[in-house]
């Protein structure tokens, strides 16, 4: 118990290596506080409609929640992905303090001022005995997924 506790406070007073400076904003307000999951966004609208021009259908479940419609890759769970968005002026280094704060992990798009998370899966049932990360399937190299990561960094925006 001692152990966690010295470790809950080490992490506290370090702010686990992240710096203020970068990661505050002049309100004091954490940098992913400025990212915006906005379906309704035009740069998140247009993104979406270039990615059905591109062969990938997204249908917003929620907020920044989009699963990928078409093309389908398993019939036992759905691939998903946040969208955000950050306002006019804000700075790449700002944009990439956010996509490190969240509990999500998430690649930034600076030209474009969006951000996407890394996929995730929804519908998924585990076994009952299920635990671990392990048993949950594997996206990284799935074609879906390496498609919507390679044209995210290729999209320029409007």
């Amino acid at each position: 118990m001692l152990t966690l506790t010295v470790l809950v406070a080490t992490l506290a007073a370090g702010g686990c290596n992240r710096s203020r400076t970068d990661s505050q904003v002049p309100s004091g307000r954490p940098a992913f506080a400025e990212m915006q999951q906005n379906p309704a966004d035009p740069r998140v609208v247009a993104y979406v409609a270039w990615l059905q021009r591109n062969g990938v259908t997204l249908e917003n479940i929620g907020g920044g929640a989009w699963k990928v419609v078409s093309p389908r890759n398993s019939d036992k769970y759905d691939v998903a992905f946040h969208l955000g968005s950050f306002p006019e002026g804000t700075t790449e280094a700002r944009m990439r303090a956010a996509a490190n704060e969240g509990a999500l992990a998430y690649l930034v798009n600076a030209p474009a001022q969006l951000a996407t998370s890394h996929a995730g899966t929804i519908g998924y049932e585990q076994e009952p005995r299920s635990r671990t990360d392990d048993d949950f399937p594997k996206l990284n190299g799935v074609p879906v997924t390496k498609a919507v990561e390679q044209l995210f960094l290729k999209y320029k925006g409007k």
